[in-house]
């Protein structure tokens, strides 16, 4: 966990490079690229990967006053990630993550990466915040976005995904800083 100015950037587990540039991107691509956002919640592809969705949860479109006491970002089947009213991140799977910002707690995002999605496949994903509006008033609020991989997309990165990130091979004699063959669930993925 990174704390700067009351912004907290948290994702459990052993550092693998899949999470270390999913959280770089969380602070360096400030501007989405192919979003469509939903009162909330938006899906875009990771770092230009077509093959790789990023899904946030976001209060940003919350009024002014409004405080996000808790926000839970889940699938039909399971609950990707939360944030309590303590504040502490509690991510379920390997590609979650969240930054909590205590200042302003309705720009706290949930994010996920969807790499498993087939070539034209959907999955509908949610977002739960329970808010309090104007000091008092408490609701729950829950959105949802759909998000699809694009087929036709797909040609175009088999042929360069050798390229895309080194293999078990490259990294075999434990030199890498990641360990030797963190990265093939992502070159599986492709």
């Amino acid at each position: 966990m990174a704390a700067r100015g009351g912004l907290v950037i948290q994702s459990p587990g052993p550092a693998a490079v899949p999470v270390v540039a999913f959280l770089i991107s969380v602070v360096v691509n400030a501007a989405p690229r192919g979003t469509r956002q939903q009162n909330g919640m938006d899906v875009r592809q990771f770092q230009g990967v077509p093959n790789i969705l990023e899904v946030t949860c976001s209060g940003d479109f919350l009024e002014p006053q409004a405080e996000v006491i808790m926000m839970s970002l889940y699938t039909a089947d399971e609950e990707l990630a939360s944030v309590n009213a303590h504040r502490e991140c509690f991510t379920h799977t390997g590609f979650s993550s969240c930054l909590i910002d205590r200042r302003h707690s309705k720009k706290t995002k949930l994010r996920t990466l969807v790499m498993d999605l087939p070539a034209g496949g959907a999955r509908e994903y949610g977002c739960s915040m329970t808010v309090v509006k104007s000091g008092r008033d408490v609701e729950v609020i829950s959105r949802t976005v759909l998000a699809r991989r694009e087929s036709k997309l797909l040609r175009s990165i088999e042929r360069d995904r050798r390229v895309i990130l080194p293999t078990k091979r490259s990294c075999g004699n434990g030199t890498c800083p990641w360990g030797p063959g963190s990265l093939e669930v992502v070159l599986a993925g492709l």
